[in-house]
């Protein structure tokens, strides 16, 4: 599904009727967003900005038709049930968010209120829809279905690093998908001639730390789960963050960001 499908989807929520859901006396939709990074993170200004332009050219005006209710963990991932909460507790109309775990904070939030995931690696595994056809419950929105596209990221790094022996990889520990995702990866590996290193990690400090062993240990090269951002920085960019570390270390990586498939090499 392309962007604009998604601000589509995100328009069409705000008049989702759910028969459990009381209608309220508003003259606007009130829009919920729950994200990972702080506010005046470049990562959040960019999504919220897209957001944003893109329900306006909907017809979608902010201010007019439509009102944000922002709620940040800001790198704290433990805030998010209670940010959720808040959410809730206001009545917005819907809830945007992207990433597992912010999504799982706002399912056990609400079974009610729509929520539309803007980006999740793979929605079936982390069980937040039964299928793609038909995901029931309250959740709607774009899954990367992750664990199908993981053979793919093996096969980009052996052609950007022909020589490549031994290969980290970095997942969120706390997504349930990224392990789906890692069995998806293994027939790969033997026609590839590679050696698998599995990084899981829940926080910034960990990343730093599973980065730093891995090289030590012989890891030539890391590949990153799609949803390992909101657990990698605390208040920038999520490429910009990695970037820096992988570059500390002198090593290369190929990771998934805003549904592309990007290689960065120090």
């Amino acid at each position: 599904m392309q962007r604009r499908e998604f601000i589509g989807l995100i328009g069409g929520a705000a008049v989702w009727p759910l028969a459990a859901r009381a209608q309220q006396n508003r003259t606007f939709r009130l829009i919920g967003v729950l994200h990972a990074s702080a506010p005046n993170s470049p990562e959040f200004k960019r999504r919220l900005g897209a957001l944003t332009e893109g329900l306006r050219k909907l017809g979608w005006i902010e201010g007019r038709d439509i009102k944000f209710e922002i709620r940040t963990a800001v790198g704290q991932m433990d805030r998010l049930p209670a940010l959720a909460a808040e959410l809730v507790a206001l009545n917005v109309d819907i809830i945007v968010s992207s990433g597992v775990e912010l999504i799982q904070a706002a399912q056990k939030a609400t079974s009610t209120i729509p929520i539309v995931m803007s980006a999740v690696g793979d929605a079936i595994g982390a069980h937040l829809i039964d299928s793609l056809s038909h995901p029931g419950g309250n959740i709607t929105g774009l899954t990367l279905v992750a664990s199908e596209q993981s053979t793919k990221r093996l096969e980009l790094l052996k052609e950007i690093m022909p020589n490549v022996e031994r290969v980290g990889i970095l997942w969120n520990g706390k997504n349930d998908s990224h392990k789906s995702a890692l069995e998806a990866m293994r027939p790969a590996i033997p026609p590839l001639k590679l050696t698998i290193q599995s990084l899981p990690t829940r926080n910034t400090a960990e990343i730093e730390e599973a980065i730093q062993t891995a090289v030590k240990g012989g890891v030539q090269a890391f590949v990153t789960m799609d949803d390992i951002a909101p657990i990698s920085p605390v208040c920038g960019d999520t490429r910009q963050s990695l970037s820096i570390k992988f570059s500390k270390v002198r090593s290369r990586a190929t990771y998934r960001l805003n549904s592309q498939l990007n290689s960065n090499l120090s």
